[in-house]
């Protein structure tokens, strides 16, 4: 009896190992449309949202503005969309890295203090009063300079899920009504690269599924479970479009794909190059903006 039981904790551990495994080999994505982002100033978008079918981004040089992305019927250009009242702060800049939506109204993460800004359609703005980064801290997120949240999307009313950008990376669920707050660190996953760093980027809730950018990896993956148990389920793979010749930015040492959003056809992934220039086209500066093919 001991030796059957013995045989069925090996198998079953062994079937666990080969199914993570499984899911961990990444899909190669279609690319359906690229395109060079043309705007009146230097931007540096992060984050995606779809918003009455309109996609909106923010700029992390920018605390005033949220941005349309303008790319059907012959357009690429980023324009200003909507210009905001910016409440009261002590920050020398918000860095906005993350844009989503809920209803009417639309929501902004800002990086440096681990918040989350509220604007109406009318422009005005409030903070949520919330503790972001007080529990975030307390459970091991946010630690780093200058990696807090990097991605946020709105699972309901007053409920976000967010990403803490890298070591750790994880994900933070809030809640306003009651205020509550959970924690959850994403430790590498099996399959990866050991010379990729496990980071996220922009994240996407859509139709009861999550979606998080693995920037380092230039990859999109799917997430299952919920806050405490989420695990990387699907990986799907855009690295031979980001690093060709032709979009390659001059420093690809690290992911730059920085806000996703998507529907029932597509992933939309924008790219913060940081005013990089192009390795092929020196003096083009213009940020990518990619339309991906979602499988079924």
């Amino acid at each position: 009896m001991k030796k059957v039981m013995i045989f069925y904790l090996m198998f079953f551990s062994f079937f666990h190992l080969f199914a993570q495994e499984k899911t961990s080999t990444p899909i190669k994505l279609e690319l359906k449309k690229a395109l060079l982002l043309k705007s009146l100033r230097e931007i540096q978008p992060s984050g995606l949202v779809i918003w009455k079918d309109k996609l909106l981004t923010v700029d992390d040089k920018s605390d005033d503005v949220i941005f349309e992305i303008l790319w059907k019927n012959g357009y690429s250009e980023i324009r200003p969309f909507l210009f905001f009242q910016v409440p009261p702060h002590n920050l020398p800049k918000l860095d906005l890295e993350g844009i989503t939506r809920w209803g009417d109204k639309l929501y902004l993460a800002s990086e440096t203090d681990c918040r989350i800004l509220e604007v109406s359609s009318d422009g005005k703005g409030q903070w949520l009063p919330l503790e972001i980064k007080k529990k975030g801290l307390e459970k091991g997120l946010f630690v780093k300079h200058n990696a807090g949240i990097e991605g946020i999307t709105a699972l309901g009313k007053g409920h976000f899920l967010l990403t803490g950008e890298r070591e750790p990376r994880g994900l933070m669920e809030v809640r306003l009504e009651p205020e509550s707050y959970e924690c959850q660190l994403m430790p590498r996953e099996m399959g990866l690269d050991p010379d990729v760093n496990p980071d996220f980027a922009g994240l996407y809730h859509y139709q009861g599924k999550t979606w998080a950018l693995f920037r380092n990896a230039h990859q999109i993956v799917e997430l299952t479970g919920k806050i405490g148990h989420y695990r990387v389920a699907k990986r799907y793979d855009f690295s031979d479009v980001i690093l060709s010749s032709k979009y390659r930015y001059i420093d690809m040492t690290f992911g730059i794909a920085e806000g996703l959003a998507v529907d029932e056809d597509n992933f939309y992934v924008i790219v913060d190059n940081n005013n990089m220039e192009r390795a092929e086209a020196p003096g083009d500066r213009r940020p990518l903006f990619l339309v991906l093919s979602r499988p079924k």
